[in-house]
Parts: structure tokens; C-alpha cells; sequence
């Protein structure tokens, strides 16, 4: 990747990250308004190319997912959650199965906090998604300004 293009995603990152931690749930309406935009988009382009089926098709995808898109995100985030409480579970059955028991020493505790902490956040995020989702945003935000500032020192550090 070049120099330009680095520190192009390197800001990206970062304006995204802010994005996240700033607006939180506001976001994903956002992004899905965005994604449905740029599909009708892409079915016009399609259209002057003179596909007129591809061109159908993408607008009305790309107006589904206008109107109806943060409905379908909703119901993404119950099977996240969903999900990281059967892993979370999935990972204490395999470490009873292994033999690693609840003991007082650092592994085994470390793994066994992990599991109960994603059974947890699992259960806030499923049952309580109205004001538990937003934190989620935010530490995503922060991981992403991060990453932002990681790869924007990495691409000026690597061409001084």
C-alpha cells in the first residue's frame, strides 16, 4: 500500500472511530442509510450501461435497505448476542471436557472470567438493547480511532 493511501485509512479510521463514539446508535442508521444510497447508486450506473434487471434489482434492494435496514441490524445484534452466550457456554463445556477445573490459580481463572464475562455481555446486549447497545459503539470507536492512529504513525514512521 502507499504512503497516500495509509494515511488515507489511517484518517478514515480515526473520523469512523469518532463517528462511532460520538453518535453511537445514530451510526448504524447512518451506515445503512449510506449503504442503501450507494446501491440505488450502483443500479443507476447499471442502468446507463443498459442493464435494466440489475438495475431493478439494485434499487429496490437499495430502497429496502433505506427503509428497512436498521430493523434487519436490530435483529443482528440478538443473534450476536445470541451467539456469545452458546460460545461462552461452548467454552466452559470445553474446558470442563479438557479437565481445566475452576481452581485459584491465574489460567484458570483468566479463562473461566472470559467465559462468564461474554455469557454476561451477551445477556446485557439481548436483553436490555435499548441503552446496553450504545456502549458497545463506544469502545468499537475507540478501538477504531486507535487502530487510526496505529497505521497513521506507521505509515509516516515508514518513509522518514
Amino acid at each position: 500500500m502507499k504512503k497516500t493511501e495509509k494515511i488515507i485509512t489511517a484518517v478514515t479510521a480515526v473520523a469512523l472511530g469518532v463517528l462511532l463514539v460520538s453518535l453511537k446508535g445514530e451510526t448504524l442508521k447512518i451506515l445503512t442509510s449510506v449503504l442503501g444510497i450507494t446501491i440505488v447508486f450502483l443500479g443507476v450506473l447499471d442502468l446507463f450501461i443498459g442493464d435494466k434487471k440489475i438495475f431493478f434489482v439494485k434499487c429496490g434492494v437499495g430502497l429496502l435497505v433505506v427503509l428497512f435496514g436498521f430493523f434487519i441490524l436490530e435483529a443482528a445484534l440478538y443473534l450476536i448476542a445470541a451467539a456469545l452466550v452458546l460460545f461462552a457456554i461452548w467454552q466452559i463445556y470445553g474446558y470442563l471436557k479438557c479437565g481445566l477445573t475452576p481452581k485459584l490459580n491465574a489460567p484458570s481463572i483468566v479463562a473461566y472470567a472470559k467465559s462468564v464475562l461474554c455469557i454476561l455481555i451477551g445477556f446485557f446486549l439481548f436483553f436490555n438493547q435499548c441503552g446496553e447497545a450504545e456502549w458497545v459503539f463506544v469502545v468499537a470507536g475507540i478501538f477504531t480511532v486507535i487502530e487510526g492512529g496505529v497505521l497513521l504513525i506507521d505509515a509516516l514512521a515508514e518513509f522518514e
